[in-house]
């Protein structure tokens, strides 16, 4: 479990997740054990979801470590879902996963144009 969760964190890797469309929009479940709600971000940008995270140590300089393996890290991801309803997004972290759900936007009715001849 400990291998897992310096994986999770260390430089070069990403944070696993699991990407689910339905006709509805998107289910992203998201690793992040031990991990603080509000150490977490999530921000939306022309249809891109970017996650990060950042872990802290928790240490406290005027502490004497005799083994100190905390450490710092900070990991982020984008998922380019398309066309998405933004006002739409809900997120929540239970028991070490984020589960975020993006529903699409809905397609806009085409209108009919009528075009005048000169």
């Amino acid at each position: 479990m400990l291998d897992f969760i310096n994986d999770l964190f260390q430089v070069g890797t990403y944070l696993r997740s699991n990407v689910i469309e339905n006709e509805n929009g998107y289910i992203l479940n998201v690793l992040m054990p031990g991990v603080n709600k509000d150490d977490i971000d999530i921000e939306v940008e022309d249809g891109s979801l970017k996650i990060s995270v950042k872990a802290l140590d928790g240490a406290d300089s005027n502490d004497t470590y005799l083994v100190h393996e905390f450490s710092s890290q900070a990991a982020s991801r984008s998922f380019y879902l398309g066309e998405i309803n933004e006002e739409s997004i809900k997120a929540k972290l239970n028991d070490g996963v984020l589960t975020v759900e993006v529903n699409k936007k809905e397609p806009e009715a085409s209108k009919k144009r009528i075009i005048q001849i000169d």
